[in-house]
């Protein structure tokens, strides 16, 4: 039965001192020094003889004068177990380079994370957003070197926020709203939980008899105040509560290229400097059953966020695929 030499290292006579692996078919370009050479490979060299050993001359095909098939001096040619194991070898070596290179390239490649639009229009620039505005301001809020999304899409309402800079997405939300806020949580002036500076979250509601965005908006203030500023869901008041309140804005706006309307309220807290608060609603692309209500809040005080955010942003919202 024919056999072959099996995949080990073996002396190298085109290099003294070398040693060259052989793959169990052919000889290969690795080679290393024969001082470091291990123990011999497990399975036994068959009785036929060693390996052919690769002359001064190009390596030719198998069963030619120079090429691995041919005879070894002194000796008949290679033998050794079946062909099988060996291909197998030579297989997985492929699957281990495959598998490393892949390594690199996601080393090196960008990581996952929902789905945003890539180029947004023009949007707020004078509060820093990172929507590309008047002003040319960059595309992407930087983070740590890295860039953030210039927009969040709420598929379920039909628009676009945008995410100025030094803000981020809020991946949990206790009202299922899509949210985006300030960076950098600090602890509450009121009970011990963490806040934010500013906050901007937008969802669909049914009308519900409301006449229209005006109605929607004026009758939205006061439960986006209270979410916002006044008790939290598990009981806590991070702000101390609402003690008073005024309405500085009351006017129609456009939003997304829709007729809607904008309530804004300053609230004085139990517990720190207070905030604003604004609710704005306009119509959904969903039907005239429901509208989209966007709420806003920012803290007061110099630590807050620039109140010129409250205009600016809602002309930042567009509707997707416009």
């Amino acid at each position: 039965m024919s056999m072959i030499t099996p995949a080990g290292w073996y002396p190298d006579a085109s290099a003294p001192g070398q040693e060259r692996w052989w793959d169990g078919a052919a000889w290969t370009g690795h080679t290393r020094p024969e001082a470091a050479a291990p123990a011999p490979p497990s399975p036994p060299v068959p009785r036929h003889g060693p390996p052919p050993i690769p002359p001064a001359a190009p390596l030719g095909p198998p069963g030619t004068a120079h090429g691995p098939g041919a005879a070894a001096p002194g000796g008949s040619a290679p033998g050794g177990p079946r062909r099988r194991p060996a291909l197998l070898a030579a297989v997985a070596v492929v699957v281990l380079a495959a598998c490393a290179a892949g390594a690199l390239l996601l080393r090196g490649g960008d990581g996952g994370g929902p789905a945003h639009v890539a180029k947004p229009p023009a949007g707020p620039s004078g509060a820093g957003t990172a929507a590309e505005g008047p002003k040319g301001a960059p595309e992407g809020g930087e983070k740590g070197g890295e860039e953030g999304p210039a927009e969040l899409a709420d598929q379920l309402s039909g628009i676009s926020l945008p995410v100025p800079h030094g803000w981020e997405e809020a991946h949990t939300s206790l009202d299922g709203a899509t949210t985006v806020w300030t960076e950098g949580p600090f602890n509450c002036p009121g009970d011990p939980i963490f806040c934010r500076r500013g906050r901007m979250s937008s969802r669909p509601l049914p009308a519900d008899g409301a006449s229209g965005p005006e109605a929607m908006a004026r009758r939205d203030i006061a439960d986006a105040a209270d979410a916002l500023y006044g008790t939290h869901p598990l009981g806590l008041e991070p702000y101390g509560g609402i003690t008073s309140h005024e309405e500085v804005a009351a006017e129609a706006v456009t939003v997304a290229g829709r007729d809607g309307y904008l309530v804004r309220w300053r609230v004085v807290t139990g517990a720190g400097p207070g905030g604003f608060v604004q609710s704005v609603a306009f119509p959904s692309e969903t039907g005239p059953d429901s509208l989209v209500v966007v709420r806003f809040a920012l803290d007061a005080g110099p630590e807050g966020p620039p109140v010129t955010l409250l205009d600016e942003l809602p002309r930042g919202i567009r509707a997707l695929g416009g």
